[in-house]
């Protein structure tokens, strides 16, 4: 999946490199990983600001391909905010970017300005439905302002464990 400055440093460049690279770009599209008779599907999201999202499209089945419907879903979406309408396609969890966080936040108060579709969910872990939980990370750059005020870079690891045909996360 690609990110609103992917579009502006040039998106055929970005998804050139990266697939000269060795990576699967998931723009608007799923696949489907087997394990020891366990499945996880990851679905990725085009970017909503600047690409061309299409939520049936990322959560469709891939290729015809029977998905088990209790699997874990995995979806990656840059703008956090999108969280409700992913509930709907029953996902597990959604991990996100986009907001950094607010960049500058200020104590009692927050951060000073978030990015549309960050407005929500600007960082942290949320339960956005009864089986759906929602990571937005901080990210390690920063946005059109070059600082950060009380509000830390952020690399966090996800690890995902099965347990009797459901998956939990812990982040460290």
């Amino acid at each position: 999946m690609l990110g609103n400055h992917d579009y502006t440093a040039g998106a055929k460049d970005v998804e050139r490199v990266l697939s000269s690279s060795g990576f699967t770009l998931l723009r608007n599209r799923s696949v489907t990983l087997e394990h020891d008779g366990s499945q996880i599907r990851i679905a990725g999201l085009d970017d909503a600001l600047e690409g061309s999202p299409n939520l049936d499209s990322a959560l469709a089945e891939e290729g015809g391909r029977e998905h088990d419907p209790a699997a874990f879903t995995l979806f990656l979406a840059h703008e956090p905010d999108l969280a409700e309408y992913a509930a709907s396609y029953r996902v597990s969890l959604q991990l996100s970017g986009h907001s950094h966080g607010g960049q500058v936040r200020l104590p009692l108060i927050g951060p000073l300005i978030l990015p549309d579709l960050a407005q929500r969910y600007p960082e942290g872990l949320y339960q956005i439905e009864d089986e759906m939980y929602l990571y937005t990370n901080r990210g390690i750059g920063v946005s059109s302002y070059p600082i950060r005020f009380l509000c830390r870079p952020e690399l966090t690891v996800i690890t995902l464990e099965s347990t009797d045909a459901t998956a939990t996360n812990s982040t460290h």
